[in-house]
């Protein structure tokens, strides 16, 4: 008698694959690299897209610091951690909707390659509770609202001494407008996470 479902096969074989034979991941040219220094100082709290203290930042065109719920407030700035300049950003009343975003292929004038894979590098910290996530994406439109697919999300770990660079890697496919995120998500107070390189390459 045979359960409905079962799966049955007569052979099951394993080998070992040397490593030498396994083709390892090669970064190529650089096509965005974001330099946070040229970047004025600023400190500013937003809750949704209205800024409720500090001054207003100047980031690059392209490059958003916002809460993308209403109800959702973060702490956003640039200053200097450590002898380098940082981009930072917490979430500060509870709500997690609250990041950086950049618009690759979009206002930052980025021009990827259809088929071709890149990686995306990011450098950070976090205080003592942060942690966060960064997510790379296409916006697509249904019935006038903004909405994404993700192509890549890397965790970023809790990581209170040292940087640590986290890496998403993605495919260009045609028709898309490749853009990316970096998140806080811890909501415990204090959580903060910082940014000291944003790079994209090419990968061979």
């Amino acid at each position: 008698e045979r359960p409905e479902g079962a799966f049955f096969f007569r052979n099951l074989r394993i080998e070992e694959i040397p490593l030498a034979s396994v083709p390892v991941p090669v970064e190529g040219a650089a096509v965005y690299h974001l330099d946070i220094g040229s970047i004025p100082e600023f400190r500013v709290r937003k809750l949704g897209s209205n800024r409720i203290e500090g001054m207003p930042e100047k980031l690059p065109k392209g490059i958003k610091a916002q809460c993308y719920r209403p109800v959702a407030s973060g702490d956003f700035s640039r200053e200097t951690r450590e002898g380098v300049p940082v981009l930072a950003a917490a979430i500060s009343n509870g709500e997690p909707a609250v990041q950086f975003a950049f618009e690759l292929e979009g206002d930052l004038g980025v021009t990827l390659k259809p088929g071709q894979r890149y990686r995306l590098k990011v450098e950070y910290q976090t205080t003592a509770e942060g942690d966060g996530v960064m997510t790379v994406h296409i916006p697509i439109r249904s019935g006038g609202t903004a909405r994404f697919r993700n192509l890549a999300t890397t965790t970023l770990p809790t990581n209170a001494s040292g940087w640590r660079t986290a890496i998403a890697e993605f495919t260009r496919e045609d028709d898309m407008s490749i853009r990316f995120t970096i998140d806080p998500k811890s909501v415990a107070t204090g959580s903060v996470i910082y940014v000291r390189a944003v790079d994209v390459v090419e990968m061979k």
